[in-house]
């Protein structure tokens, strides 16, 4: 009953969580574009989407802009200038972290079962 409960709280307050750590890899991502003009670092948007099956939700970082992936990867002309992953793996060891934060601010449903 008790780890019943703990998954839905788990569940419940996981799409809070990805959020949470979505919009902290963006935010790191924005600072870590080198850019003149900040086009690339504006263009820059996070969708979270809740999903049905046990996997709960999920962050995705994009951008409109089409020379954003040799700015992140390279080309044969240009070095790599990562922004993206740096950030997902400078935030990784927070995300720990939001999940602790968001089962805060979930409630508990041991209430409406007594």
């Amino acid at each position: 009953m008790i780890g019943t409960l703990l998954l839905a709280r788990l569940r419940a307050a996981l799409p809070l969580a990805v959020q949470a750590a979505g919009q902290a890899v963006l935010q790191q991502a924005q600072q870590n574009v080198a850019s003149d003009s900040g086009t690339l670092a504006r263009s820059l948007v996070l969708d979270v989407q809740e999903k049905t099956s046990a996997d709960g939700a999920a962050a995705h970082i994009s951008t409109p802009l089409p020379y954003a992936q040799l700015v992140e990867l390279g080309s044969a002309r240009r070095a790599p200038q990562p922004f993206l992953r740096p950030a997902l793996l400078d935030q990784r060891s927070q995300m720990a972290g939001h999940i602790r934060t968001a089962l805060a601010q979930t409630p508990s449903q041991e209430s409406e079962h007594d």
